[in-house]
């Protein structure tokens, strides 16, 4: 063998000899687990409908492959080191992740979105204007119930847009739940109150904006009673006779008020007189004590439909 040969078999048996050696340790380099997450590892992902989730994959020898197990549940995808997770309707499957000879699995929740409503609370005013709220979440199933004893709210739900409409009708205080189809609760309180304050003595509606005009009962003059209670007349001439273009009226209520106490409900009784058509009707009432006006020495008297304003005493 020539001196040439013999150096072309030299280094064809090393450059062998270099290959086998570089695949022998390559062949030693270990092929760590797969890690679904860039800081922990996940097992289980939740996501809503048309919503997708990035997540950073690890491990194995970079090259991932990945199937899921329902695909009308959620699509999964993977561009390099990214698995991509979209939910595409309501329910549980599983994606598995391969590497090389390694393997993980991930579960796959999609559920529907948080129940919630735009506002927490709101104040609106009465017969003034239609008021709306937004309502998200909770699924297509979602159902709305009220706390209204007294009907001073009226509402009407539109499931497709997600909006909620309300009409007051008279002042008060109503909980609106709504409970999505896997259970969820959201909660808005709603307060109907009047724009103005009450002035002078006298019986006020509830069903509008102002009271300043909305009187029921336009005191005059009032006529009040020791042990008995108070009168109020819509004009200066109590005892009857046309008052230029309208008949003059009054209102008898008893027993007067006697140390009254924030919140307490009293029974009176309300009498008509020189009123064929009364906007409040002769009979008993139950009223709750809403404000106490020490400086005047009077007291508001509250009925989900009216208001009293009379005087107080202390015994």
């Amino acid at each position: 063998m020539t001196t040439k040969a013999t150096t072309l078999y030299t280094s064809l048996v090393a450059l062998l000899l270099f290959s086998f050696q570089s695949c022998k340790e390559e062949d030693k380099t270990p092929i760590s687990d797969i890690k679904i997450g860039k800081e922990e590892m996940l097992k289980e992902v939740a996501l809503n409908r048309q919503t997708e989730r990035k997540i950073l994959l690890s491990g194995g020898n970079g090259k991932f492959r990945v199937n899921v197990e329902d695909s009308r549940i959620a699509s999964v995808s993977i561009s390099r080191d990214t698995l991509r997770v979209k939910g595409l309707f309501e329910g549980e499957t599983f994606a598995t992740v391969t590497s090389h000879d390694k393997r993980a699995r991930l579960k796959i929740s999609v559920v529907p979105p948080m129940l919630g409503f735009s506002h927490d609370s709101i104040v609106v005013y009465p017969k003034d204007q239609i008021f709306y709220v937004s309502l998200a979440g909770g699924g297509e199933n979602v159902t709305l119930k009220k706390v209204d004893p007294h009907n001073i709210l009226s509402m009407r739900w539109n499931g497709r847009t997600g909006i909620l409409e309300m009409h007051a009708h008279y002042e008060g205080a109503v909980d609106i739940t709504a409970t999505g189809e896997n259970g969820t609760e959201a909660k808005l309180h709603v307060k109907v109150k009047v724009a103005d304050e009450i002035i002078e003595p006298g019986v006020y509606g509830t069903d509008r904006k102002y009271y300043s005009s909305n009187e029921i009962m336009r005191c005059v003059m009032m006529v009040e009673k020791e042990g008995f209670g108070v009168t109020m007349h819509n004009s200066a001439r109590p005892y009857g006779g046309w008052i230029t273009t309208y008949n003059g009226a009054s209102l008898q209520i008893t027993p007067e008020v006697i140390n009254p106490k924030l919140g307490d409900i009293i029974e009176v009784d309300l009498l008509n007189k020189g009123n064929e058509e009364p906007i409040i009707a002769s009979g008993k009432y139950s009223l709750t004590i809403e404000e106490i006006r020490e400086k005047t020495g009077t007291v508001i008297l509250r009925h989900p439909r009216f208001k009293v304003h009379i005087p107080y005493y202390t015994r």
